[in-house]
């Protein structure tokens, strides 16, 4: 098994990093805006980049910083295989796994 976590500013080129890694070595992918959008469909919330802020603020305040990267983490660890999660953009979101 293998977890890589891509962070970087919007722009920097994290979505071409993740199609290379899908389309060449076969990662699957686990995404920080994906699950948000699911949160906020649960809601019953218009799917926009103020809801992702709030949503996100509100899981990090609500449980801790590192929150829903844990989750993306759990996701990808039941996986098995090999996986990306894309994209840890806070401090708080860097997660320090031990194996």
């Amino acid at each position: 098994m293998l977890i890589i976590g891509i962070t970087g500013t919007l722009g920097a080129g994290k979505g071409t990093l993740v199609d290379y890694l899908i389309k060449h070595e076969e990662f699957r992918h686990f995404s920080v805006r994906q699950y948000l959008i699911e949160e906020i469909e649960k809601q019953g919330l218009p799917v926009n980049r103020d809801s992702m802020t709030m949503v996100a603020n509100r899981l990090r305040k609500n449980h801790h910083p590192a929150f829903i990267i844990e989750k993306l983490y759990e996701k990808a660890s039941k996986h098995g295989g090999r996986a990306i999660i894309e994209s840890i953009r806070t401090p708080g979101e860097e997660v320090r796994i031990v194996v």
